[in-house]
């Protein structure tokens, strides 16, 4: 006598000469001196050996009928492995590390970014690699990556009059949410008077600026009058000089002359 069970039940079957039975656990009277087993796993199932009687992987398996037996084909339900990763700064639902699933399970993903970050695409094969929220096809282990970029805005630094600027005059860039020190230092005979734009103290020549979009400004100089009026002043001096002198020399040479 041939007993035959299957585990887990439903997970699938065993055919005996080829025929199927009709449920689970089934007994034959065997008289063949052997008899071929063979294990068939329903979808989305593995065989996983024989135990009982028979301890072995073998699959169709031969069975030698010197006594009566008991055999249990053994089944386990077919998983396949989502790994996600993330590149840098952000998070992933379902969450970075490893995931199971039955074959063909649409698994929806989604990349959310950090503050001052953007998402920048997915490496691996999703449905759409350049959407945040995207699905995967479990048919096969896979590796999923969401990457993500710090956003960049520009700052625009200008002058009006004459003088310099740190970062220098023109586009500088800077990820967002960045301090940026800025510096006004005016040209000679000039003199810092105020910044325009979004920064921390616009009547400070040294200040600050919070990057939190593409953003302009520019350090206004005036004349310094009171150093063109000591170089106008200066320039009478010595022009008021030079004219005394050449008049004593004239008239040292007049004197000369006469004697």
């Amino acid at each position: 006598m041939l007993t035959v069970d299957v585990s887990p039940v439903d997970m699938g079957v065993v055919k005996l000469f080829d025929t199927e039975a009709g449920f689970y656990p089934t007994s034959a009277p065997i008289f063949e001196s052997e008899v071929i087993l063979e294990a068939v796993p329903a979808p989305g199932y593995q065989f996983d050996g024989w135990t009982g009687d028979i301890t072995s992987e073998d699959n169709p398996f031969t069975l030698v009928m010197d006594c009566s037996k008991f055999v249990t084909a053994n089944f386990f339900l077919i998983k396949y492995t989502l790994i996600v990763n993330i590149s840098s700064n952000g998070s992933t639902e379902p969450a970075v590390g490893s995931h199971e699933y039955i074959p063909g399970s649409l698994v929806d993903v989604i990349a959310t970014p950090d503050i001052n970050w953007q998402f920048a695409g997915w490496t691996g094969d999703v449905t759409d690699p350049t959407s945040a929220t995207t699905t995967i096809i479990m048919n096969s282990d896979m590796t999923v990556t969401a990457d993500f970029s710090p956003i960049v805005h520009t700052l625009t630094m200008g002058t009006d009059g004459s003088g310099s600027t740190e970062p220098a005059v023109g586009p500088n860039e800077y990820p967002q949410g960045s301090i940026v020190d800025i510096v006004a230092t005016p040209g000679r005979g000039w003199k810092f008077d105020s910044w325009t734009g979004d920064v921390a103290d616009p009547a400070s020549a040294v200040t600050t600026v919070t990057v939190t979009a593409d953003m302009e400004v520019t350090a206004l100089f005036r004349r310094s009058w009171l150093v063109w009026w000591l170089v106008g002043a200066g320039i009478v001096v010595l022009v008021t000089a030079i004219s005394v002198w050449i008049t004593v020399r004239r008239s040292r040479a007049r004197d000369d002359s006469a004697t």
